[in-house]
């Protein structure tokens, strides 16, 4: 199993997700920040497509159950549970930002206890983000 190895984030995630944090303190962001740390900023042209980014659609697999599901992550504004938009700053969002296609991730639940989770696939959304992107600056 391939554990989080390289974590890469795009150069323009990485400005958004900072004037986020620069405006948020919680404990979410501080989560955040600390997982940018771990990360390769990379420019944008030069992140790889396996990467998981802001605004792309992340397929992945709970490795216990088998089960997969799809989600795109969002900035806390976009999120919307019925049309699986999570938010950066949700448990899930933070675990799989920066990781890429084969990669196992950890998703901390409640009491102590955690899902191991594999990037399955990234793909850009069916649906134009481009509207929102823009007042993230």
């Amino acid at each position: 199993m391939n554990y989080e190895s390289d974590l890469v984030i795009s150069e323009s995630d990485y400005l958004k997700i900072k004037k986020l944090i620069s405006t948020n303190r919680s404990t979410a962001t501080m989560e955040l920040l600390s997982k940018l740390t771990r990360c390769e900023i990379a420019k944008d042209e030069d992140t790889p497509t396996t990467v998981v980014r802001l605004f792309k659609e992340v397929l992945y697999q709970e490795i216990a159950t088998g089960n997969t599901r799809k989600v795109c992550i969002v900035m806390p504004w976009e999120s919307d549970v019925i049309k699986m938009r999570v938010s950066i700053l949700s448990p899930v969002g933070i675990a799989l930002l920066g990781t890429s296609i084969g990669d196992t991730v950890c998703w901390p639940l409640l009491h102590g206890k955690s899902l191991l989770l594999k990037v399955v696939s990234v793909d850009l959304p069916q649906q134009d983000y481009s509207e929102s992107i823009k007042y993230v600056y």
